[in-house]
């Protein structure tokens, strides 16, 4: 296949090469130009100015330079910069990366895997079937990753994005961001600030990370984990693990066997409970309600003396006949039930004494039950490890 030259000028240019099959190299510099070539290898540098380039079959490099530009790749593993301006990029069926550069740009990459660099300004990314990449930048954008593995990273900015069908990961980074998983196994991190997070269908993993966020895991058995802040957790359909992390979080199980943790059972620096007043309802089903684990017991401040409503569990919805458990640290000797008072809810409260009962610590309230249903003795209500 022969390698063909042509130079434009600084005028309003009008390149057409539909026809050629040589690898075509074009350079036009300033002006409103349009560049159509054809089925080969080409490489077209436009200048500035509002362009149009189309290069059909082959795979292209096109560098749109400053303008508001159409740009067109076709068929093909395409490299496409649209340089500063409000773009509209599409690289079509192949394996293309795309660079929308500083501006408000539209960018469609078709079927293919594709990697997509979004750039400064507000961004409209749309990459249909393929396992891509996609990153974002530093504004408020918005993605659908389409079909296939994808992997999306918006960057700052609030932004609002969907990994649509396929095992994606997602990452908002900083911002509020709206974020949905879409069909698949999805992994979410929602980053700083405040997200909404929506699994959707599959068995996903989700992450709030800083910041007051609201999630929801949709279908599927979900792990989903708060991460600091004062969050809302929804497992929805499935049988879900909700980990409410640092803050004062409500966490519902919705329907299915759900395990249900208020804190951050992994991480000591925020103290396992400490400070915190957590919302636990557990939903249709058999749920587990996790005050401790073998290492550490959950709202122990080790100040017996403190205000008892400091730090505790209050547990909304518990079916004490035999269908909802609570995990407890230690012995059943270590614990004393009572009939909740003061400031706490209607219920009966669970204290920790350590087998002093002198010296009680408020860790849990399970509102609406009274104490005469309740037996730490009873292995169908109460779990020690």
């Amino acid at each position: 296949m022969s390698n063909n030259s042509t130079l434009g000028t600084n005028q309003n240019d009008t390149i057409l090469l539909v026809t050629s099959l040589a690898n075509e190299t074009v350079t036009v510099f300033s002006g409103n130009d349009t560049v159509i070539t054809g089925s080969g290898n080409d490489l077209v540098i436009a200048g500035d100015g509002n362009d149009i380039i189309a290069t059909r079959r082959g795979n292209d490099q096109i560098f749109a330079d400053d303008g508001d530009d159409l740009v067109v790749g076709e068929d093909g593993d395409d490299l496409i910069n649209g340089g500063a301006g409000n773009d509209n990029l599409t690289g079509d069926n192949g394996n293309d990366i795309i660079y929308a550069g500083p501006g408000d740009d539209f960018v469609t990459s078709g079927n293919g895997n594709d990697v997509i660099y979004g750039g400064s300004g507000f961004n409209q990314i749309f990459a249909d079937d393929g396992n891509d990449i996609i990153f974002g930048g530093n504004d408020v954008d918005g993605i659908d990753g389409g079909n296939g593995n994808d992997r999306i990273s918006a960057g700052a900015g609030n932004d609002f994005f969907t990994g649509e069908a396929g095992n994606d990961i997602l990452n908002g980074n900083t911002g509020n961001d709206l974020i949905t998983g879409g069909l698949g196994d999805d992994r979410i991190f929602g980053g700083e600030d405040n997200d909404l997070l929506f699994a959707d269908e599959g068995n996903d993993s989700v992450n709030g990370d800083a910041g007051d966020d609201n999630i929801d895991g949709g279908a599927g058995n979900d792990l989903l984990a708060g991460g600091t802040g004062n969050d809302v957790l929804i497992g929805a359909g499935g049988s879900d693990n909700l980990q409410g992390g640092g803050g004062n979080d409500f966490l519902n199980g919705g329907e299915g066997n759900d395990i249900l943790i208020g804190v951050n059972p992994t991480l000591s620096n925020l103290g396992f409970g400490q400070g915190e007043l957590d919302t636990l309802t557990g939903g249709v089903g058999s749920d587990r309600f996790i005050l401790g684990d073998q290492d550490n017991l959950y709202y122990n401040d080790g100040n017996s003396l403190s205000t008892v409503d400091l730090d505790f569990a209050l547990i909304k919805d518990f079916e004490f006949s035999g269908v909802d458990i609570i995990q407890l640290k230690g012995l059943a000797s270590e614990y004393l039930l009572v009939t909740s008072f003061g400031n706490q809810p209607s219920g009966t409260s669970i204290f920790f004494t350590g087998g002093v009962e002198t010296l009680p610590e408020l860790v849990g309230v399970i509102e609406g039950v009274q104490i005469g249903n309740l037996s730490l003795s009873n292995p169908d209500q109460f779990s020690f490890v």
